[in-house]
C-alpha cells in the first residue's frame, strides 16, 4: 500500500492511496484427486483520492483497475472437474465508488 497525503490547511487534506495485490498460481485443493485444478495467478491494483475536512472524509476509488477476471475458486459440478464442469468464482469486476465517512 502507498499513501500520499499533504495538508491543506489546520485540519484538511487531500491525499491518493494505491494497494497493490499479488497472488500466485494456487490449486482447488491439497492433495491430486480428480477435483484438483490449478487457478492461475492474477495482480489487483485499487486507487482512490480524497479529501479531509475536519472530521470527514470523502474519497473517490476504484477497486481492481484492471478489471481482472481472475478465478478464485472452482467448485465441481460433476464428479470430475474441468472447466465446462464447474462453478467458478471470480474476483469482484472493476467498481468505481464514492465513500463519504465521519468520526464522532
Amino acid at each position: 500500500q502507498i499513501r500520499y497525503e499533504v495538508p491543506i490547511s489546520d485540519t484538511n487534506s487531500v491525499y491518493a492511496h494505491t494497494s497493490f495485490n499479488y497472488r500466485g498460481r494456487a490449486y482447488t485443493d491439497f492433495h491430486t484427486s480428480n477435483t484438483y485444478m490449478p487457478l492461475e495467478s492474477y495482480f489487483r491494483a485499487d486507487a482512490s483520492v480524497g479529501v479531509i475536512l475536519g472530521s470527514w472524509d470523502v474519497n473517490l476509488f476504484v477497486k481492481n483497475l484492471t478489471n481482472e477476471v481472475a478465478q478464485i475458486g472452482l467448485v465441481p459440478l460433476t464428479g470430475v472437474v474441468t472447466p465446462e464442469e464447474a462453478s467458478v468464482a471470480t474476483i469482484r469486476p472493476r467498481t468505481f465508488g464514492i465513500k463519504v465517512s465521519t468520526g464522532f
